[in-house]
Order: C-alpha cells, then sequence, then structure tokens
C-alpha cells in the first residue's frame, strides 16, 4: 500500500465509519409488532386491568384481546374497541359509540313513540296526579321488577316535585307462555288493572302482598305491544309525551333535575281528584 493510500484511507475512515452506523442503529432496532403496539396502548387507555394477550382474531382485521375474564376486539389501528356488544373510541379518551349511536337513534324515533302514546286512551292508564302538575311521566312497570316497587315507593315525593304519573303495563315475561298460559307477570297486571281500587291494589302489589285473581276488559295487551314497537327491554322504562325516552329509574330529585334539563313541562291543568 502506497503512503498516499495510507492517508486517504485514515482522512476518509471517519466518514466511512459515520455512514455504517445507521445501518447498524436501523438493525439493532426492531419495529414492535402490531400486537406488543395494540398490547401498550390498551395498557395506556385502561390501567387498571391487565392485558393478558392480543392476537389476530378468527375475523379478518380484528384482534382479540384478554383483559381480565373478558376478550375484547380491537381495529388494527388501535382507535376502536368493541366490548360485549358495545363499541369505544379509544384514540383519545375512550368513548362509548355504542350508546352515542343509540342515542341518535332514540331520538329519531322519538316523534313515532309521541304518536303512539297520543292515541292511548289515559282512561286505561293508573295515573297518579300531582297536586302542582308540572311534568308528566309515562312509566311502563312490572310488579315484581325491584326498581318499579322503588320508584312506586317514591311516588309521595314525585308528586310533590310536580310529576304526574301515569302507569302502564309492561309484563317481563311476556303476555302468555309457551303453553299459551297467561304468565305470572300479566296475571299480576290484571289484579292490579281490575281491582275494585286499582290505584290501592298497585300499591299493594308494589309491596309484595298477593292479590286475588281477577279478569276484566283492559288494554295491557296493547300497553305491551308498545314496548315492542318502542325498543323497551328493560323495566321501568320512562317516556316522556315528546316520545324522549329517560330511561330506567331515577331517584325523584334526579327526575327532576332531567325532566327539567329536557324542558318537557305540561301546561298546568286542573285534573280531577279520581284521577
Amino acid at each position: 500500500m502506497t503512503v498516499r493510500l495510507a492517508a486517504l484511507l485514515l482522512v476518509f475512515a471517519p466518514l466511512l465509519q459515520a455512514a455504517e452506523k445507521p445501518a447498524v442503529t436501523k438493525a439493532a432496532v426492531a419495529k414492535p409488532s402490531i400486537e406488543a403496539r395494540l398490547k401498550a396502548t390498551l395498557e395506556a387507555k385502561f390501567p387498571d386491568i391487565s392485558v393478558d394477550m392480543v392476537r389476530k382474531s378468527a375475523y379478518a382485521g380484528l384482534y382479540e384481546a384478554a383483559m381480565g375474564d373478558d376478550v375484547v376486539y380491537l381495529s388494527p389501528d388501535g382507535k376502536f374497541l368493541i366490548f360485549g356488544g358495545t363499541m369505544l373510541g379509544i384514540e383519545a379518551q375512550p368513548i362509548n359509540l355504542t350508546q352515542m349511536t343509540k342515542a341518535e337513534f332514540d331520538a329519531q324515533r322519538a316523534p313515532m313513540r309521541a304518536a303512539e302514546l297520543a292515541k292511548v286512551d289515559k282512561k286505561s292508564m293508573l295515573t297518579f296526579t300531582a297536586p302542582n302538575q308540572k311534568y308528566e311521566i309515562n312509566v311502563f312497570t312490572d310488579i315484581d321488577c325491584g326498581y318499579c316497587q322503588k320508584l312506586h315507593k317514591d311516588m309521595p315525593e314525585l308528586n310533590r316535585l310536580g310529576i304526574t304519573v301515569h302507569y302502564l303495563g309492561f309484563p317481563r315475561a311476556g303476555l302468555l307462555d309457551d303453553a299459551g298460559h297467561k304468565t305470572d307477570s300479566y296475571q299480576k297486571l290484571i289484579n292490579v288493572w281490575c281491582a275494585e281500587d286499582p290505584k290501592k291494589a298497585m300499591t299493594a302489589a308494589k309491596n309484595r302482598q298477593i292479590l286475588p285473581d281477577r279478569d276484566c276488559k283492559n288494554s295491557l295487551a296493547e300497553h305491551y305491544a308498545l314496548t315492542r314497537k318502542f325498543g323497551l327491554s328493560g323495566t321501568p322504562a320512562i317516556v316522556l309525551n315528546d316520545g324522549s325516552l329517560v330511561g330506567g329509574y331515577l331517584p325523584p330529585a334526579q327526575m327532576l333535575q332531567a325532566l327539567q334539563q329536557g324542558d318537557v313541562r305540561v301546561p298546568s291543568t286542573k285534573v280531577s281528584a279520581t284521577n
């Protein structure tokens, strides 16, 4: 090797080494797998829940993860999570996208519910009237439902707050069993509606007193048909006159707040004490 060549190598050696370093660095830093990235995303968003496994699911394009005792499904970009039939957006703060969609659909169906409710004869309902009526709620109720019983115990306070309650029947077990006989839920509602004093009978039934079996002409089957049309699944189901849904049980103060926020005040009317 000549002296001149050796000198050139000495001059360019640092540059040659510098050019080699990035290639070595890239090779040393492995890109995390999708599974590892999704696991890290879940652990960051839900720090209180252990993420034991993330892998491809049987459905192409979705990944599944074991979180505690549950299995959730994720989009490959880690922005969407599906759990128990509910889709969450988790790109930022977790958002219940399914709940938002249901609320949107419920709002779209409100005019239909309002129109159907307007067709129902108020005499077919059991009405507990507020002396200083400001609001009305329509409650689809079952006798044995725990929260239905709780709501009924709140009746004096609801009425005191100006909230009139119209009861419609919603037998949770349906109208007829597989043998074509009336279900226990349906019969208990009939016993109330057909009693000599239906409102007194309702209070007794909600206090778990057994009423004698009765039968009479009633509109309970029509009430139940509305629950199917409205897409109601739980009791008590509370529907306002404008067709909007309050949802399930709320304590009286929260019920009043929900009605105030929804601006659903009804015109002040003098109602017969027999209602």
